[in-house]
């Protein structure tokens, strides 16, 4: 995540939580990521926050979304068990705990 990002999300009063190392989830099976508050800021520099479903689109790739949103936040490539943002998504915050 940006400083520029996490100065953004501080103001927003988003960080009183205990967050993932800042690039943990990029390794995370994404199985353990379900139900985990999600912070994530937009290309156009708007704020989502809400707990993450995993959908399985074929047997090598799923994507972490919001749950009740049909918005993708992390394509997870099972194969390779690397995750990235989603088109459209600049940055994300996943906490330790659920909620």
């Amino acid at each position: 995540m940006t400083v520029a990002a996490m100065m953004l999300l501080c103001a927003a009063g988003l960080v009183a939580w205990i967050e993932l190392s800042h690039m943990a989830w990029r390794y995370r099976n994404p199985a353990d990521l379900i139900g985990r508050r999600c912070i994530a800021l937009t290309g156009m520099d708007v704020t989502l926050d809400g707990p993450l479903d995993l959908i399985r689109l074929s047997p090598v790739h799923a994507v972490l979304k919001y749950r009740g949103i049909g918005l993708h936040v992390i394509d997870c490539d099972l194969r390779h068990h690397t995750n990235k943002t989603s088109d459209g998504i600049r940055a994300v915050v996943i906490t330790e705990g659920k909620p």
